[in-house]
């Protein structure tokens, strides 16, 4: 029996039970992420996958491999996926072409200066690309497409044996790092920054020999990118974050494609443990069936047989089960996804068919954003700049007078935005111009047209108009004539004659 001494001691330290009086071991009794206070940041979750991400140094997160990696997958899916060229073609199709108006204190050089620009750079190639591909106009979506697929774009301004601007266009794949450039002389990627971050020169390799390059100053050459982040001296392909799900689409597409096949190849299985021994006519031969491969077939006598089975075996035809009830909204899932990762809506990228009016007038203006962001890349990049540079060489040449320190002035009309509801936005404009809640320059600039060349055609026209009336006898009311309850043409003309004129 034990003591009375011993009972008070086992007592005290919880008796003869393992471990008893020792202090729990905090480490051992709590989660290693149970205090942590970001829970996401902890590698020891044994639950989820590691996230590999050694570098959040922009500079070093986006190397020369992974960018060009990313290239190569974006030229594949472009030119094998349909929905990839749909999301590239897209953006370039509503964005572009913006064109140029001055908006200089001189109308008279701002009508010069844009009709020689239209003649020189708007209409036959040759007369603006270098490579006499695109002409002004098709080359804002072209440069939209090469930023989409390479992430960035690049164009040198050179000039015209008789000095006029030209351009030279640069594809991001031509731009990088050789051997006579290295990343420890400050390099990164093609590029060379000041300390500030700012690009001061690129470096353009020969198409031939990589390792052979020509080092061409920022102010001779530009770079055209979509800003993706702060200290990114090169962007990523714009399918980046799509490129997995247009791949796994595309291998998906294939293996159903492949299952099609097999189902109208094969005609009937039998289902037995003795499958293999049983014949349906007088012999069998193993006979190689496209993507299916070698597979064992029975030979009908006059295209025709009477299957002899055992009991329990059937005669089964070939039922193709795929794709299961799960593969269109599986497809649905990867397709937002893709449309998410490139910034627009995926209603408009994939299938516009489950929204309504008001949600599709909503997928409309989040669209619009999206290709006034693109707008805004084309024109600030490429467009003003190279205005800048062509106006001011003709200038110097004398082709344009110089008309005062505003000479650089410009403003770009885009096209019209899309519209599910034209006759109802176009009412809705037009009640804004008339109540003064919107000018009509604005109106037109909405529309895609230029303000300035419509008033000079309803001018031009009505003119017209009035001296072919004179010159056949009649008035302007007996051809157009006036609306019900409106007065004649000629008649609201004559109230608008200052007093002074009228006899």
């Amino acid at each position: 029996m034990a003591s009375k001494s011993s009972l008070s001691k086992n007592r005290k330290h919880g008796g003869a039970r393992s471990g008893a009086g020792r202090k729990p071991s905090l480490k051992s009794a709590i989660s290693p992420t149970a205090f942590a206070a970001y829970e996401a940041a902890q590698r020891t979750n044994i639950q989820r996958s590691w996230i590999y991400m050694p570098t959040t140094n922009p500079r070093s997160e986006l190397t020369n491999y992974d960018r060009t990696e990313l290239l190569r997958k974006a030229h594949w899916m472009y030119n094998n996926v349909g929905i990839a060229a749909r999301a590239i073609d897209g953006v370039a199709r509503y964005s572009a072409p913006l064109v140029p108006q001055a908006r200089t204190s001189n109308s008279e050089f701002n009508r010069k200066a844009e009709q020689l620009f239209e003649d020189a750079c708007c209409t036959a190639p040759f007369g603006f690309d270098a490579g006499a591909e695109v002409n002004f106009y098709e080359a804002q979506p072209f440069i939209l497409r090469q930023v989409a697929l390479d992430g960035d774009f690049y164009w040198q301004k050179i000039l015209s044996k008789n000095g006029r601007g030209m351009v030279r266009f640069v594809g991001g794949e031509s731009v990088g790092n050789s051997s006579s450039v290295e990343d420890k002389k400050g390099w990164v990627d093609g590029i060379l920054p000041d300390k500030f971050g700012r690009p001061i020169a690129f470096n353009v390799l020969d198409p031939t020999d990589s390792s052979k390059s020509t080092i061409v100053s920022v102010d001779d050459m530009h770079q055209v990118r979509r800003m993706y982040r702060r200290g990114y001296l090169r962007a990523p392909s714009w399918l980046a974050r799509a490129s997995n799900h247009l791949q796994d689409i595309s291998e998906i597409l294939a293996y159903e494609k492949a299952s099609f096949k097999l189902n109208s190849q094969v005609a009937f299985v039998i289902t037995s443990p003795e499958a293999g021994s049983i014949g349906l006519g007088a012999s069998r031969s193993k006979q190689s069936i496209g993507d299916v491969g070698s597979v064992t077939v029975d030979n009908l006598y006059n295209a025709s047989g009477i299957p002899q089975l055992k009991p329990g075996e059937k005669l089964e035809s070939f039922a193709n089960l795929h794709p299961n009830t799960n593969f269109q909204s599986f497809l649905d899932y990867l397709m937002r996804d893709i449309a998410w990762g490139m910034g627009i809506s995926p209603e408009l990228l994939w299938d516009i068919s489950g929204a309504g009016g008001a949600n599709t007038r909503y997928l409309l203006e989040d669209a619009n954003i999206f290709f006034k962001e693109c707008q805004s890349v084309i024109r600030e990049q490429f467009c003003r700049p190279f205005w800048t540079f062509w106006i001011w060489n003709e200038i110097e040449s004398g082709n344009l007078p110089y008309p005062g320190d505003d000479w650089w002035r410009a403003d770009w009309i885009a096209p019209k935005p899309p519209s599910v509801d034209l006759g109802r936005d176009g009412k809705l404009y037009i009640q804004l111009v008339q109540s003064g809640l919107m000018s009509r320059k604005r109106y037109n600039n909405l529309m895609g047209l230029d303000d300035d060349q419509e008033e000079d055609d309803m001018i031009a026209a009505a003119k017209r108009l009035k001296e072919k009336c004179a010159a056949a006898g009649l008035s302007v009311s007996e051809v157009i004539p006036p609306l019900p309850g409106a007065a004649p043409i000629e008649a609201a003309q004559e109230d608008l004659t200052p007093a002074e004129n009228q006899p």
